[in-house]
Order: structure tokens, then sequence, then C-alpha cells
């Protein structure tokens, strides 16, 4: 027989997003915080951060950064960790690249619950492709701007 819906048995559903694991990374030089789960809400706040990222480089002309697919990548382990990620587009990309570097970012993103990735990237898919179309319609206006001046 099903339960009634309380918010009792809600509280006690939703407790389910307060689980983590601990990881080690580095041969156990650094620990993390791992996420078993990622709330939709956290999914719409990432892709709210995406926006905000990718404006912040298209004001600083910066559509390099924009083909990269290391935004969405760091902003999963944003919100799947316990790892302070910086807000701002130029710091989060430098981050990012120490991590790489570090060979830290690799550890990371393996931690990561696959269901959980797999759930976000479906999501994300979408709003990429939109992204990559802009990208290109900019790098066509650049383009035609740069040929009239010529």
């Amino acid at each position: 027989m099903a339960k009634k819906l309380t918010l009792s048995n809600i509280n006690k559903e939703y407790t389910k997003f307060n689980e983590k694991s601990e990881v080690s990374l580095m041969d156990g030089k650094y620990t993390i915080e791992v996420n078993k789960h990622m709330k939709k809400t956290d999914i719409q706040k990432m892709l709210i951060d995406y926006d905000s990222i990718v404006n912040q480089l298209q004001k600083d002309n910066d559509i390099e950064s924009l083909k990269g697919t290391i935004i969405i990548p760091t902003l999963l382990i944003k919100y799947l960790t316990n790892i302070d990620i910086p807000e701002d587009a130029d710091k989060l990309l430098m981050m990012s690249e120490q991590l790489i570097n570090l060979d830290l970012f690799s550890e990371i993103m393996a931690s990561l619950p696959e269901d959980e990735i797999v759930k976000m990237t479906l999501v994300i898919d979408q709003v990429v492709t939109s992204t990559n179309k802009m990208v290109k319609e900019i790098e066509n206006k650049v383009e035609k701007e740069s040929l009239i001046t010529i």
C-alpha cells in the first residue's frame, strides 16, 4: 500500500542528496567529498553558471576559451564535490588548467558518480550545441568585420 505524501516522508526521501563519499587523491595526499546524487536544482544552477561564464568570456572576446570543453567538467566538479571552484571565468579556467597540469583533474573526474554525470550530460548537451552555434556565429561576424576593414 502506498504511503501518504507528507513533509516527513519528503524529508526522508530528500536525505539521499546529503549522501557523500570521501575520495583520496594523489595517493592519499588530498581528500575530497563527492556527492552521490545531484539535485536537479544544482543542474539548473550549473547551467546559469555556465551561461554567466560564457557571457564573461564573450565580453572579453575570449572565443578560444569558449571552444574548450573544460568549462562543463569543471562545473561538474563544482557541483558534485566540496572543491571551491571560483565564479570568475578567468579564475575558473586558470584553476582548471592547474588541476589538469597537476594530474588532479582526471583523478577527480574519475571519482564522480557516473550515473549523475550521464543525467547531467543529457541536459548539458543541449546547451553546448546551442553555445557552439553561437560561437560559430561570432567567429563569422568577426571574420566579416575584419574583411570589411581591409
